[in-house]
């Protein structure tokens, strides 16, 4: 079984349970409302393909710029999507809509953005706020895409961010995290070398919860009343789900 086979038969499964067993009202926004790919890099969308059939997807969104002459697999996928009665929506900063009391709000690219530039730069960020907390999503950011979004005026603390583009140096500088000030972050990485730091080391010695997932697996978050709850798939079972209330939140 190939790398990816298994990652997309994981990713099924972790779908199927959360649709029969969450309450949230969050469970449903991205599993049936709203598929978002942050760019077009392969890696970001070549799951999408096998969902199609077995997943009821409302509607695909994707950040200006998605579709480009040097990536025809994205307007294969566009057209796959089409093929299966799934409208795909554009956006672009600072566009917000609401899925029930959620409120998305892009910020970043703005339409028509350099579109010269990587699409790394060009990545989808967007802010998820619910009952007051927000989730940072920012994909692959790096390069311009970081300089433009730090240029926007600074937001309300964020509750839980993802690291930009798997925790990397140039996707992380220490100025990012001053602007957005977040009390929590994740980042999707494979293990450091021994006796290596990263760019993200210095926030775990600054206080703020660093979740690994090559340290904790795939890490769950849910919204409740007053926060937002983490979990990582390798927790211990008896281990509750982790409060994301302040800077030394664990």
């Amino acid at each position: 079984m190939g790398t990816l086979t298994f990652a997309i038969l994981v990713l099924q499964v972790t779908l199927y349970k959360e649709l029969s067993t969450e309450t949230d009202p969050l469970s449903h926004v991205s599993l049936q409302i709203v598929e978002k790919r942050s760019h077009a890099d392969q890696d970001h969308y070549n799951a999408l393909p096998d969902l199609l059939d077995r997943f009821q997807i409302g509607e695909l969104v994707i950040p200006s710029g998605f579709v480009n002459e040097q990536n025809p697999g994205a307007s294969l996928l566009l057209d796959q999507v089409r093929t299966h009665g799934i409208p795909v929506r554009t956006i672009a900063a600072p566009s917000t809509w609401n899925q029930g009391s959620t409120q998305f709000t892009v910020l970043h690219p703005p339409p028509d953005w350099h579109p010269e530039t990587p699409d790394n730069a060009r990545s989808l960020v967007l802010d998820v706020a619910h009952g007051g907390r927000h989730l940072l999503l920012t994909g692959d950011l790096d390069q311009l895409g970081l300089v433009e979004l730090v240029a926007q005026a600074q937001p309300v603390p964020i509750d839980l961010m993802l690291a930009p583009h798997h925790g990397g140096k140039s996707a992380n500088p220490s100025w990012l995290y001053s602007w957005a000030r977040p009390r929590a972050v994740v980042v999707s990485q494979r293990p450091l070398v021994s006796g290596t730091t990263d760019a993200l080391t210095p926030l775990e010695r600054g206080g703020i919860p660093l979740l690994r997932t090559w340290q904790r697996g795939a890490i769950h978050f849910r919204w409740s009343s007053d926060r937002i709850l983490t979990q990582g798939f390798l927790d211990r079972d008896d281990r509750p789900h982790v409060p994301l209330t302040g800077l030394g939140a664990n």
